[in-house]
């Protein structure tokens, strides 16, 4: 069995990785309440599908991500955006100076962005695919060379409207670089995410230092 010094794979982008099939059918682990920890035979464990397939397949089936920032007076916030995703691994949002999120942005501070699995889809509550990305940021402005390229996108993945929030003044359109992250795909599955490398999270690297 592979341990997790041994698990170290390449991000993938979202068109050069096979979509996901059906994957290793898993059982249910809540049972009348209880919470039953689940306990994979060694073969099991062994043709678990990789993390990278976890990570496409969320990339694929999220069209929302949740950002996480700083208000302006230094408090957290958390919000949904609609996004595109390219294939240098870079999220785009387009978003109003409504938010409380946008100003946060127009500073260029580190941002938290966060894709998970609907609810519905989850073989556990507690245990929810969740990708989570500190990414660095950059403002796209109407007159950079890739704008309308990138309004293109937003309109093939989000329809017109996208293209009719692009025109109001208030609206901007921002870039986010993933620094680092981690990957959550059930119970005891962590992966580490730097510099493009997943590697995975052992016991030890989360007790707590004596």
């Amino acid at each position: 069995m592979r341990t997790h010094q041994d698990l170290t794979q390449k991000v993938p982008s979202t068109q050069n990785v096979e979509r996901p099939g059906d994957g290793v059918p898993i059982r249910r682990v809540g049972n009348c309440g209880r919470l039953l920890m689940p306990r994979f035979p060694r073969n099991r464990m062994e043709n678990m599908p990789d993390p990278a397939t976890d990570i496409a397949s969320l990339l694929e089936h999220c069209r929302t991500l949740i950002l996480a920032t700083l208000d302006v007076n230094g408090n957290p916030q958390a919000s949904p955006a609609p996004f595109i995703h390219d294939n240098d691994n870079r999220f785009h949002v387009l978003v109003s100076t409504m938010a409380p999120h946008t100003a946060h942005m127009i500073a260029l501070k580190p941002t938290g962005v966060m894709l998970i699995e609907n609810e519905d889809d989850a073989l556990h509550i507690f245990a929810r695919r969740r990708l989570n990305y500190v990414c660095n940021v950059s403002e796209v402005f109407r007159d950079q060379y890739n704008y309308d390229e990138l309004i293109e996108k937003f309109k093939y993945r989000f329809g017109s409207f996208a293209s009719a929030l692009a025109n109001l003044p208030d609206f901007h359109m921002f870039s986010l670089y993933p620094a680092s992250g981690r990957l959550v795909v059930g119970f005891g599955r962590a992966y580490r995410i730097k510099d493009d490398i997943i590697t995975s999270i052992g016991p030890e690297d989360v007790a707590p230092k004596s």
